[in-house]
């Protein structure tokens, strides 16, 4: 089902290209979850290089692999995951939404078991590149709370990332254990105003 949400979702972007003008070179990376809150389980499917983490202690316990050119790089030992962050061919894609001619990879993760105290964080490049894994665990550390870390990670952005750096976005879960809380909607009119869509950071 994961899969077959991004074919279709490869389709509606082709379908837009159609449109013309500014519209017709675009391209989307994508990662999403799903989450299963009976049997407590995830699992999520991406491509590109938006990424998926599962932290548990504090620890990176499961992250996606990219779809780029320095991903390979790493596989073929070439490269370590911190000379692929800083490497100038870095944002050079193998797959993306946009194209039917070439079918993008689209790779879908085994179910994985939510745990109290597991915490998912779904982001794009823009967060993950100008940080590095290291930074997420730090500031992850220093937060008590889904709002806080992501000020921090914002924060860590705008102090770390070059000029003109790209836009990013991230979500993140934690998971609470039912005796602690219990998870709430917040009504509509909490919900802050984005300041910037091309620079935003959603928790």
């Amino acid at each position: 089902m994961l899969r077959a949400l991004i074919e279709q979702a490869n389709r509606d972007v082709v379908t837009r290209q159609a449109e013309g003008g500014t519209l017709a070179g675009m391209r989307s990376t994508v990662v999403f979850a799903a989450i299963d809150l009976e049997i407590h389980a995830l699992a999520w499917v991406h491509s590109g290089d938006s990424r998926a983490y599962l932290f548990r202690g504090g620890a990176i316990v499961a992250r996606t692999t990219d779809h780029s050119l320095v991903q390979q790089m790493v596989a073929g030992g070439m490269l370590d995951e911190e000379g692929a962050r800083l490497h100038p061919q870095r944002n050079m894609l193998l797959s993306a939404l946009g194209s039917l001619e070439e079918e993008p990879d689209i790779a879908v993760s085994d179910r994985m078991r939510l745990l109290p105290g597991d915490v998912l964080l779904l982001c794009s490049d823009g967060v993950w590149e100008p940080l590095g894994d290291e930074c997420l665990v730090e500031t992850l550390h220093a937060s008590r709370t889904p709002s806080q870390w992501v000020e921090q990670i914002e924060a860590q952005i705008v102090a770390r990332a070059k000029p003109g750096h790209d836009n990013y976005t991230a979500l993140t879960l934690w998971v609470i254990d039912a005796a602690e809380d219990e998870t709430r909607l917040l009504p509509v009119e909490a919900q802050p105003e984005p300041r910037d869509p091309d620079d935003t950071v959603l928790g």
